[in-house]
């Protein structure tokens, strides 16, 4: 029998929800305003006069197409790469005998906890070495394999039955072929959830990108945002304008795929 909650904690939801709300409705309202508006005192938080022109002038005037296009072609990429070559760690690392299995596991959750300023400048370095400076695959590659997507993917191959795998293996299929035609087509839970996951970390990317890229053609939603405002003028409405674009992707994948996310986490055995 479920115990029933205390009005306390839909209280402290709901003051919760609220609170978070503030800034993406300022950030909304932001959008819609003029520079004058902006540079209003007191501030108002619902302009008196609706500038939706701030969002047509992005696209105009300030080419705001390009880095949607940059982006969009940067993540898809990742979620695909990202998928494919973190779906074949997690399954040797669940399913295959090797010596020092475990040690490269647990190698793989270490580096979970090792931030990534520490890495930087030997990725740095290795990218210029491959030529991938000013490169969109010098952002791509590096974003490709990630360790939690290994874990998320392990866990939930660490419940394959392992009949299928045996039956396979009777009908003459090896580790490849067991791998694509049994384990991929069984994994679409999961999938759709490292996917989302992977998506929303990479799709507004800012710090990698600003180090790789130097070309203004090549440059990511979040940096072609930054370069509206400049040391001696801002443009606050459009960063506002901008940002919104930027944003509804992400929350429109999530509201619309979040059913799946939860059951990719559950599929895969962790629990809250």
């Amino acid at each position: 029998m479920m115990k029933k909650r205390h009005p306390f904690m839909h209280i402290t939801a709901l003051v919760y929800t609220i609170v978070s709300l503030i800034p993406l409705l300022w950030m909304v309202s932001g959008s819609l305003k003029s520079l004058d508006d902006f540079n209003q005192y007191p501030p108002r938080f619902i302009p008196e006069t609706f500038h939706f022109e701030n969002f047509t002038a992005l696209f105009k005037t300030f080419h705001f197409e390009i880095y949607l296009r940059n982006t969009t072609f940067v993540t898809i990429m990742i979620v695909v790469l990202s998928l494919l070559v973190n779906s074949m760690a997690a399954y040797a690392l669940s399913r295959l005998k090797f010596p020092g299995r475990n040690v490269v596991f647990l190698f793989v959750l270490g580096s979970m906890m090792i931030p990534f300023a520490t890495f930087m400048i030997p990725l740095f370095m290795i990218i210029r070495q491959l030529g991938l400076i000013n490169n969109l695959w010098g952002i791509i590659v590096i974003a490709i394999a990630h360790p939690f997507s290994i874990f998320l993917l392990r866990q939930f191959y660490m419940n394959f039955p392992k009949e299928l795998e045996e039956a396979g293996r009777i009908d003459g299929l090896g580790y490849t072929s067991i791998f694509f035609r049994l384990i991929i087509p069984t994994s679409k839970p999961i999938f759709t959830t490292v996917g989302i996951l992977v998506f929303i970390w990479n799709w507004n990317n800012y710090v990698w990108p600003l180090i790789v890229t130097n070309d203004k053609e090549l440059w990511v939603l979040q940096l072609g945002i930054v370069s509206f405002m400049s040391e001696h003028s801002a443009e606050f409405q459009m960063v506002m304008a901008g940002s919104v674009i930027a944003i509804l992707p992400v929350v429109i994948l999530f509201f619309a795929l979040q059913r799946y996310i939860i059951e990719g986490i559950l599929s895969s055995g962790i629990k809250g």
